[in-house]
């Protein structure tokens, strides 16, 4: 979209006396998402732009809410938000036109802000995303292709054209919340991306795989660490990082077994591994591994073989009261 046409549009949008400004290419006004993603409903300094782009797809941006994306994207969520489809049906021919005209489309990564009213209710993703990646087809890093079956691991190119394996993150349901994958190669950076809007402080990857009644759950750290652990033969959830939210502690919590903690060998697992335990302390047994004296520093659960795996679960040990942090 052009400058005059950007500047109608938010006309449009926010009211015929809706200040503008410009800086370089982009046009800035007030951010028409922040009744819904505000947290004080409204934008009184103009933190909202879109940059103009004659022949290329245009896209916003707000420093408040971080929400991003083309400017059919914003149009889309405004509809959503205001179950108003006007502009939307206005705009959509023409801005439809324009994305596949050759102009780029949202990268790989775009992740679709969420409202106030949404930031606890978690939100499946549609059936569109079921399918997005090829399978993996070959055993990768020890997993097995039975295990990357089970757990609907998939191969894919992100934005910057990085290789990555790529983890489905599904409800105990089977309900899609986005997907998060790791680079092939070991020198690429960010070596984690979350893709697809995925709430990654809520969710804990592999709820999916737990069976029915599980004895337990073995709680682990990362992607790899949780394949290994499940094609150990036992029931596993990672948190995606170190540090145990509340919102991911409800989820065991809800599961309402016993846990076992297999953080990694590491400064980072041991301190995890005391956030987790107190979070959950006081509403499931907990237990946590203690690797062998001779462990090298920072192993991770998936440098060890099965029958290690299952030794070290066996042995856990009991947390009574909860550890200092």
């Amino acid at each position: 979209m052009d400058r005059d046409s950007i500047m109608q549009l938010i006309k449009e949008i926010n009211g015929a006396s809706a200040e503008i400004q410009h800086n370089q290419d982009w046009v800035n006004s007030s951010c028409p998402l922040a009744p819904w993603l505000h947290e004080s409903g409204h934008d009184r300094q103009p933190s909202f732009g879109i940059k103009a782009e004659e022949n290329e797809v245009s896209r916003f941006f707000c420093f408040t809410c971080k929400s991003s994306g083309s400017v059919l994207d914003l149009l889309k969520l405004i509809a959503d938000y205001s179950e108003d489809r006007s502009l939307l049906e206005q705009y959509e021919p023409t801005l439809t036109n324009e994305e596949f005209a050759g102009g780029p489309l949202p990268e790989w990564n775009y992740t679709k802000p969420v409202r106030r009213s949404d930031r606890i209710r978690l939100v499946p993703l549609g059936e569109e995303y079921e399918d997005l990646y090829d399978p993996l087809d070959f055993e990768y890093r020890g997993v097995s292709l039975a295990t990357a079956q089970r757990i609907g691991l998939g191969v894919g190119g992100d934005s910057r054209g990085v290789s990555r394996i790529v983890f489905p993150v599904k409800g105990l349901n089977g309900e899609l919340y986005g997907h998060t994958g790791r680079a092939t190669d070991p020198d690429a950076t960010p070596r984690i991306r979350d893709f697809h809007g995925l709430r990654k402080e809520l969710l804990l990857l592999g709820l999916h795989t737990l069976p029915k009644d599980p004895p337990y759950v073995v709680l682990v750290e990362g992607l790899f660490a949780y394949a290994k652990v499940l094609q150990a033969g036992e029931p596993v959830v990672a948190s995606m990082h170190a540090n145990l939210t509340q919102h991911q502690a409800q989820w065991l919590i809800r599961i309402n077994r016993p846990v076992v903690i297999f953080y990694d060998h590491d400064k980072a697992g041991r301190s995890g591994t005391k956030i987790a335990a107190n979070r959950l302390i006081n509403h499931v047994p907990v237990r946590r591994v203690v690797y062998p004296k001779d462990t090298p520093p920072k192993t991770d659960p998936d440098d060890l073989d099965p029958r290690m795996i299952r030794n070290l679960i066996r042995r856990a040990k009991l947390i009574c009261t909860p550890p200092q942090i």
